[in-house]
């Protein structure tokens, strides 16, 4: 859209530019708003449902992020999402520039086009780079906590397997013992 913006001029080009900048915002305050000293939850909770997250999920995402972004298993996902929202800062500013361009007299000179285009199409190879950095990090907790849950139950299992058995034999050697006492 943005692109869409700097070629036509268009305020509805510009005006969807924004409107598609609305997730990811959303996302980002909520993020603000858990690493704060003083989490904000009510914050956090609006931000998510501002970044198009289901209104079921987003106060268990709240708690999850805040209990774990410090974690290992999620600290490099969280370092891609920071680091993703310093492109779209970046990106919107962009937007604003050539917003503030497009309204000089003389718009875009020679060159700015070209210069735009190559520097839109290295934001956009940056949010990309960040956005499956983001993914495959979620990916590999999830993995890994899959894993982790999965050998919990198989531990457990075993466990209480054990004490049936347990359970059980006593049960029978009492049972043989008053057996032979009659």
């Amino acid at each position: 859209q943005l692109r869409l913006f700097a070629a036509t001029g268009s305020p509805a080009a510009y005006r969807r530019f924004e409107a598609d900048l609305d997730a990811p915002l959303g996302d980002r305050d909520a993020r603000e708003a858990l690493d704060a000293d003083e989490p904000d939850f009510e914050r956090a909770r609006a931000g998510l449902l501002r970044g198009g997250n289901h209104v079921d999920d987003v106060d268990g995402m709240a708690w999850l992020y805040h209990a774990f972004s410090g974690s290992p298993l999620m600290r490099d996902a969280v370092v891609a999402w920071r680091q993703g929202d310093e492109l779209i800062a970046e990106l919107r500013a962009t937007g604003h520039e050539v917003q503030a361009r497009l309204q000089r007299p003389q718009r875009l000179g020679d060159g700015e086009p070209a210069q735009l285009e190559a520097r839109l199409d290295d934001l956009d190879a940056r949010l990309i780079t960040q956005e499956k950095r983001f993914s495959e990090s979620l990916g590999i907790a999830s993995r890994k906590t899959l894993h982790a849950l999965e050998a919990a139950v198989a531990a457990l299992a075993l466990l209480m397997g054990a004490v049936v058995v347990t359970s059980a034999s006593r049960t029978l050697r009492r049972s043989e013992k008053n057996r032979r006492q009659l």
